[in-house]
């Protein structure tokens, strides 16, 4: 019997915004990751006629690679897939033998797990993800720290610090021949799922899989006969993972946009997180089309079984929500730009209003004192032999009455 643990982490490798297997040069992107870290097992990039075989997967779009590892003195082997944007699915297979479920073992599980993908994380991968930005052509990764979007993964990360991992669920994984010796352990793991039914179904011989929640089963003819149902459950894990955190960001986002200060950063958040949302829940469509049959329609009734469909919608709603706030940055931002405007045209205004009156002095005073400047006048003007008579303060105060006469007229009619 086997025991694996499935945990999808929180990593530091992020795509480019917009970065797909129709952006140009990606092949050479992926050559260069292959040749940058030979350890790894990139993703096979599809260049030929699609679906020659039909009982496997034409392709796989959203797992960028994978990387394994073995550790015999726990008995355990790890396999990471690292995915493109600050996701990884850990599974770790435990191959335990004459156990019994219980309470010790579930706490076993869940601290070893939790222990050796903290160990192997700082030993291993991030090591490997912080070096790749620099070693790939084109660059189309993102350096570590400066992620769009995830602003909590850009924080720091040291050699002593823990990755965060989102939960771990556990599969048990028996031959056809192990069912009759295991059946009270069946039985008890499945015990709190959303279907404890299914263990009587399995030990009669009438389903062989129960993929319900957090605690799974598989039971095989043939060993690696199941191999594709563990696949479809680790892509569940991460298209749910994925929304899950979305949606984490999406809130945080919403808070500081309301929140901060500075509008420019909140509205920058603001773009990348929706960005980057939008464009998992179409990878996610995406890559349906090249999943083997069983696997796709597997993965769609295990989405379902979790209520997939509402998280979805309420990141549908928190998108309207991002959007309509940077609706509202746009049009205070437009508000406050028409308001200085106007106010520097009124500035200008008003202060024509002092050039005219100090205009119509010096001229007036021109005018009366120099004949020759009205020698074509049948007589004086008398406007400017009045304006000549006054005193220059009483002119000035006249055009500050004016002025502020003007600026309440003006504050009435923009207050309606």
């Amino acid at each position: 019997m086997q025991l694996i643990t499935l945990t999808p982490i929180r990593s530091h490798l992020n795509l480019k915004v917009g970065v797909n297997e129709q952006s140009q040069g990606y092949k050479i992107f992926l050559d260069s990751l292959s040749q940058a870290a030979p350890s790894i097992r990139v993703q096979q990039f599809r260049n030929e006629k699609a679906y020659e075989k039909i009982n496997v997967d034409d392709r796989n779009t959203l797992c960028l690679f994978r990387l394994k590892q073995d550790y015999p003195e726990l008995q355990a082997q790890l396999d990471v897939q690292v995915y493109s944007n600050c996701m990884s699915i850990v599974s770790i297979c435990f191959d335990l033998e004459d156990t019994e479920y219980g309470s010790e073992l579930e706490a076993y599980l869940q601290t070893k797990t939790t222990e050796l993908i903290d160990r192997f994380y700082r030993e291993i991968l991030f090591p490997l993800l912080k070096s790749l930005p620099q070693s790939v052509q084109p660059s189309y990764l993102e350096t570590v720290g400066k992620f769009t979007g995830f602003t909590d993964i850009n924080m720091p990360f040291t050699g002593d610090s823990e990755v965060e991992q989102l939960w771990s669920s556990s599969l048990m994984r028996l031959s056809h021949s192990e069912v009759a010796e295991n059946r009270q352990a069946i039985v008890d793991w499945l015990r709190d799922t959303p279907c404890p039914e299914d263990a009587n179904k399995i030990i009669r011989g009438e389903k062989n899989h129960a993929l319900s929640w957090l605690h799974y089963v598989l039971v095989e003819e043939q060993k690696g006969e199941l191999d594709y149902m563990l696949e479809a459950m680790c892509l569940s894990q991460y298209v749910y993972a994925v929304q899950d955190v979305c949606n984490t960001h999406l809130y945080r986002a919403i808070s500081d946009a309301y929140l901060e200060n500075n509008t420019h950063s909140a509205e920058q958040t603001l773009d990348g997180i929706r960005a980057i949302t939008r464009m998992h829940t179409c990878a996610y469509q995406e890559s349906l089309k090249y999943l083997q049959r069983d696997k796709k329609q597997l993965i769609e009734q295990i989405l379902s079984g979790w209520d997939f469909n509402k998280l979805t919608e309420n990141s549908q709603r928190l998108l309207d929500t991002c959007s309509s706030r940077l609706k509202d940055i746009h049009t205070s931002r437009s508000e406050k730009s028409t308001f200085y405007t106007d106010l520097i045209l009124v500035g200008i205004g008003f202060i024509s209003l002092f050039d005219l009156a100090v205009s119509l002095s010096q001229y007036s005073r021109a005018y009366t004192s120099n004949a020759t400047l009205g020698y074509r006048d049948v007589e004086p003007s008398g406007f400017l032999t009045e304006i000549a008579s006054w005193e220059t303060d009483n002119l000035l105060m006249l055009s500050c009455v004016m002025i502020l006469s003007l600026l309440g007229g003006y504050w009435y009619a923009k207050s309606r």
